[in-house]
């Protein structure tokens, strides 16, 4: 693409793909920050930010070989879904305690943006 850009003499096109992929580049470079992560009786602490379970409308666990996640969607319009990675944990007992206070979705399953990141490695 850049050379097509080049040999038409499109300029800000070839600016934008090689900006874009330096900006690829060095988003793939950088390791994955660890973020602190608790779940207790009123809600879950993701960061520095506290979610009571009335903020949350549902959650759900993709358990496959390559992938281990907690997901959570949030009852605001505009919110996100809040994924976390489980590493070692076993999701198992983290399931039965939040089947407690908020609805589980068994037939959701990896989010399509959270697969991309993975397969870019970001």
């Amino acid at each position: 693409l850049v050379i097509f850009a080049l040999i038409t003499k499109q300029w800000l096109m070839a600016a934008v793909i090689i900006v874009s992929g330096v900006v690829i580049f060095m988003f793939t470079q950088q390791k994955p920050k660890t973020v602190p992560f608790a779940i207790s009786h009123a809600g879950i602490t993701f960061g520095n930010r506290f979610y009571p379970y009335s903020e949350i409308k549902s959650f759900w666990i993709v358990y496959e070989p390559r992938v281990k996640t907690i997901n959570f969607e949030m009852t605001r319009r505009l919110s996100t879904i809040i994924t976390v990675q489980l590493l070692e944990q076993d999701p198992l007992p983290i399931r039965k305690f939040l089947k407690k206070y908020i609805p589980e979705e068994k037939s959701r399953g990896e989010e399509f943006s959270d697969r991309i990141s993975r397969l870019l490695r970001f």
